[in-house]
C-alpha cells in the first residue's frame, strides 16, 4: 500500500495559515486508489506521546464510516472486520458489526445462509437435533 497526501489551507485575517483538511490517498495492492481524510485514517488506537492528542469530529467520522461500510462488498466485509479488530479501530469495527446485524435482522435461518453464502452440510436428523437443543434461539 502506498500513501500520498494533499491538504488545503486558508489564510486567516492575522496572516496565519491553518490547515483545514488533509486527504490521504491510499493505493491498495490491487491498484485501487482510495481518498480518505486523515482524521478518519488515523483512527487506529495508539498511545499518546507528550500529551499530543488530536480532536476528531465524531459525527463526521460516524457518517463517513456508515457511507464507507455501505459501499463495501460483502466479500470484503469479513476481511475488513478482521483488520479493524486487529488494528483496534473501534469505530470501524462497530460500523461493520452494525452492518452485519442489519443484514441478519428479521431474516430466517435459510435467508441468512443465502445472504452469507453458508452451505448447510448437516443431515436433516443433525439439523433437527440442533434445532431442539437450541429451541430458544430458533423461532
Amino acid at each position: 500500500m502506498s500513501i500520498s497526501s494533499s491538504s488545503s489551507s486558508t489564510e486567516l485575517n492575522n496572516g496565519v495559515n491553518t490547515t483545514v483538511s488533509v486527504v490521504l490517498k491510499l493505493r491498495a495492492s490491487d491498484g485501487e486508489l482510495f481518498e480518505v481524510k486523515q482524521t478518519v485514517a488515523v483512527q487506529s488506537e495508539h498511545e499518546e506521546k507528550d500529551g499530543d492528542k488530536e480532536e476528531y469530529d465524531e459525527k463526521e467520522l460516524k457518517e463517513w464510516g456508515r457511507d464507507f461500510i455501505d459501499a463495501v462488498h460483502l466479500d470484503d466485509l469479513h476481511r475488513l472486520l478482521i483488520a479493524a479488530n486487529y488494528l483496534n479501530i473501534k469505530a470501524l469495527l462497530n460500523c461493520g458489526c452494525q452492518k452485519v446485524a442489519d443484514m441478519i435482522k428479521g431474516k430466517s435461518v435459510e435467508e441468512i445462509n443465502e445472504t452469507f453464502n453458508v452451505k448447510n452440510d448437516l443431515s436433516p436428523e443433525e439439523e433437527e437435533a440442533i434445532r431442539r437443543e437450541n429451541a430458544w434461539a430458533v423461532q
